[in-house]
């Protein structure tokens, strides 16, 4: 669990400054330049590359992580597994861009009345699907190698930087806003680049096939693992997509303008979780190779411990300060209609924190197939309830509709490894946390606060960090974040060596 502590903290720091920088882009620079109806194109368009990338890259990414123990090597050329996955995710990218193009006018229907300018922004989903899908795969085999960090400053920050830059030339009216919807393209082709140079820096970028290696048995075995993947990722997509899929051909652009705003408050919580979840992949991969199950235990116990502790603390952090938050945010009564939204979503990613890698374990065994059920049969779910709330209940319904989705998902995979391997993340130490929360949010609630937001804040927060943090300090409920934070405190002076 070292390394992945390391590197987590590491890459954590970069998803810090990356959520700051993203903050600042969606809750100051997008209100204060953009319209809401700016930011929904915006927000679609990105959504549909994401979906259209999923389903096209045929599990590439998560076959990087699974059948690398199988190629790897010493002298890093790995039996031609770079070459093998670029020629198999080229295959996946020929056949959504003939897949769009043929259905072009099918999709683009359901945008005609609410919001039909995507129509117009059509061929800019083309090689924004590609540049995507090409960064994530260099990525994916930079994580293999156990190298998230530098990976996730270049996605996390840079592209985030060059969006705010971006923003910035549209406002000082030097780029109209198409040249904005292209520079967010060639925001990520960047990224593509430096990943490129970044895997050649690391020796690992050895681009000669090698046929022998890769026989008719393994062959078909990583097809079916991709056919998995590509079905699964319909039914996640119906999870995790189909809200900003939805809400605009229901309710207009503008609407998910709002939606993207709120949406990205709640997922704050998460970061965490993707820094540990990107460094336990590998690791579970070859503990399932050993079929180590008293390691794959430590690493799902620990994860959900750990992650819990920091949702909550994230968690407790944003809606304890939810109202000053839309007073700091330029024309933010135009957006105060998220405000459940946050709530949703923050609850959300605050149960799949607290679930641990689940997700990741199940993937990477034998029985990764259960996935594939459950995410059909929750995909379908999550399309009914979208399809039900959001006209009921407009934005908020999207939000409520991704939690009910997400808690019966993580709910179903619980229960699987539970019943096929006896693993379970939870003691009665992740109970105890829980109250210890809802006792800390009741203090914050009956604080005295002044008519001063930002030292309203303050009071808030310093409240949450000394009550919440401090008692899990305190009683050293987890080992690794008290390691953390007395390292913390040894160079901030405020705590002795010790002998």
């Amino acid at each position: 669990m070292g390394i992945i502590i390391r590197q987590s903290l590491k890459a954590s720091l970069a998803n810090l400054i990356g959520a700051v920088l993203g903050a600042f882009n969606i809750l100051w620079l997008f209100p204060q330049f953009l319209t809401k109806a700016e930011i929904g194109i915006i927000a679609l368009l990105e959504g549909l590359a994401i979906s259209s990338m999923t389903l096209g890259s045929l599990g590439v990414f998560n076959m990087t992580d699974r059948f690398f123990p199988r190629f790897k090597t010493d002298d890093r050329q790995h039996h031609g597994y770079l070459f093998f996955l670029c020629t198999y995710l080229g295959v996946g990218f020929g056949l959504t861009i003939a897949i769009l193009l043929i259905f072009k006018d099918l999709w683009l229907s359901f945008y005609l009345q609410k919001a039909p300018e995507i129509a117009y922004f059509f061929y800019y989903l083309l090689p924004f699907v590609f540049v995507m899908m090409y960064q994530a795969l260099f990525e994916a085999y930079a994580r293999v190698h156990l190298r998230i960090a530098l990976p996730n400053l270049i996605r996390e920050v840079g592209i985030k930087l060059l969006i705010a830059l971006s923003v910035l030339l549209y406002a000082a009216h030097l780029i109209g806003f198409e040249q904005l919807v292209a520079w967010r393209v060639a925001s990520y082709g960047v990224a593509m680049g430096l990943m490129f140079f970044y895997l050649r820096r690391l020796k690992v970028w050895h681009f000669e096939p090698n046929f022998e290696f890769l026989n008719g048995q393994l062959l078909r075995e990583m097809m079916w693992f991709g056919l998995f993947i590509v079905v699964s990722g319909i039914g996640n997509l119906l999870i995790i997509k189909l809200d900003v899929l939805m809400i605009p051909a229901f309710l207009g652009k503008e609407a998910l303008g709002v939606y993207t705003l709120a949406f990205f408050i709640g997922t704050v919580i998460e970061i965490p979780r993707r820094a540990i979840a990107q460094i336990s992949i590998p690791l579970i991969s070859q503990a399932w190779a050993d079929n180590d199950l008293p390691k794959i235990q430590s690493i799902y116990t620990q994860s959900a411990l750990n992650q819990l502790i920091i949702g909550l603390f994230l968690f407790l952090g944003i809606w304890s300060n939810i109202d000053e938050l839309f007073a700091f945010i330029p024309n933010g009564k135009q957006y105060t209609e998220g405000k459940y939204v946050i709530f949703f979503i923050g609850l959300t990613r605050l149960v799949d924190m607290a679930t641990g890698v689940n997700n990741e374990i199940l993937l990477q065994s034998k029985y990764y197939l259960f996935n594939l059920y459950t995410v059909i049969l929750l995909g379908l779910t999550s399309l009914l309830t979208n399809w039900l709330l959001i006209p009921a209940m407009g934005i908020t319904g999207a939000a409520l509709a991704t939690l009910i989705a997400f808690f019966l998902y993580n709910l179903a995979r619980f229960w699987f490894l539970w019943y096929r391997f006896n693993l379970q993340p939870f003691g009665g130490k992740n109970l105890i946390i829980s109250l210890l929360a809802l006792v800390c949010y009741g203090l914050v609630l009956v604080l005295p606060l002044s008519g001063y937001l930002l030292v309203n804040v303050i009071i808030k927060s310093l409240a949450i960090t000394l009550s919440f943090g401090g008692l899990i300090y305190y009683f050293k409920f987890s080992p690794e974040l008290n390691a953390v934070i007395h390292n913390l405190l040894l160079r901030l002076g405020l705590r002795k060596v010790r002998n």
